[in-house]
């Protein structure tokens, strides 16, 4: 991974901590997608079984960039800006949602997007033009989350 100089907090932690706690946050989340009117987790404790796609399909939002808090209003403005990308880029799109454990207690969750049809560099490039440091790039046996600046790839079994 590609982290900033550490420095320290008042706790003792450092940059590089926060760091390292977020990508593996990224790592560990569930990432669920809406597929004909059901919500299906493809990621996560209950992963489904069956692999619903022909392949494997990205997952990303626009949400909140970097970690930057905006409000509801701010973030499903870019996520419908990041639709249009990806439909007129000729990707096939589902609603998704990514969270970490359990959903009624998970610490965040990003509205986003499950798409096929573009290849990973397509989706890259998209993430970045949104100001997302990091994709899904999922398939019928494992999770990688990729940075968008090529620095890091970080994978693990689909279901756990």
């Amino acid at each position: 991974m590609n982290y900033p100089a550490a420095g320290g907090d008042s706790d003792g932690h450092t940059t590089r901590d926060a760091e390292s706690s977020r990508w593996l946050g990224y790592l560990d989340a569930t990432v669920a997608v809406e597929i004909v009117g059901a919500v299906i987790d493809l990621t996560g404790p209950d992963a489904v079984a069956d692999w619903p796609f022909d392949g494997q399909v990205f997952a990303l939002t626009a949400w909140d960039p970097a970690g930057a808090t905006r409000s509801r209003q701010d973030n499903d403005s870019q996520n419908r800006s990041l639709r249009v990308a990806l439909v007129d880029a000729g990707a096939q799109v589902w609603n998704a949602v990514g969270y970490a454990g359990p959903i009624e207690q998970s610490a965040f969750l990003d509205e986003g997007f499950v798409i096929c049809g573009l290849t990973e560099t397509q989706t890259l490039d998209l993430a970045r033009s949104f100001g997302q440091e990091a994709i899904y790039g999922i398939d019928s046996a494992s999770l990688a989350v990729v940075a968008t600046n090529l620095q890091s790839r970080e994978s693990r079994p689909r279901c756990r």
